[in-house]
């Protein structure tokens, strides 16, 4: 039972580090090639909440995998 909550816990931290990096990933190229600063400052405030979420999960993830 333990293992199995262990790799379901793994594997959505897993999903959810993957979702939040592509659309953080994909903002980050949106930004790079848009040469209107207050638009970037925008897209880089907004994503805030995503960087919580994904920090939150890597961490999620560490102490799952480390956990016997």
């Amino acid at each position: 039972m333990k293992e199995k909550v262990r790799k379901s816990m793994l594997s959505v931290s897993l999903a959810v580090m993957i979702g939040t990096g592509i659309y953080l990933l994909g903002l980050f190229i949106q930004v790079i090639f848009q040469s209107n600063t207050s638009l970037s400052v925008l897209l880089f405030m907004m994503p805030l909440n995503y960087l919580i979420v994904f920090v939150t999960a890597l961490y999620n993830f560490f102490v799952w995998y480390k956990k016997d």
